[in-house]
């Protein structure tokens, strides 16, 4: 069986820490290096669940929304479809 650190005598709550400030650090160094900011990117939020279409099956929009056979929009433009959402969201209706 292999030794581990934490079979180690002196394996403990400060060696955790440690090891979890260095590995912040080493977070905080890339982010600095790629200009990316790491706690903006813990704050995003999804209050609401992706937008599932019931017809193709794929995030984003709904079956009224849907340009694929079956779809509200079938034989529409990808842009027609983006301009109903959008206005349909703009005028508060559920979608």
């Amino acid at each position: 069986m292999p030794v581990t650190a934490m079979d180690s005598p002196s394996f403990g709550a400060n060696t955790i820490l440690r090891h979890l400030q260095q590995e912040d650090a080493i977070v905080q160094a890339c982010a600095a290096q790629s200009g990316t900011n790491p706690t903006a990117l813990a704050a995003v939020r999804r209050d609401k669940l992706p937008h599932l279409c019931s017809n193709c099956k794929k995030e984003g929009h709904l079956a009224p929304y849907c340009i694929k056979p079956g779809g509200g929009m079938a034989s529409k433009s990808l842009d027609e479809a983006r301009t109903a959402q959008r206005n349909a969201r703009r005028n508060g209706q559920q979608w």
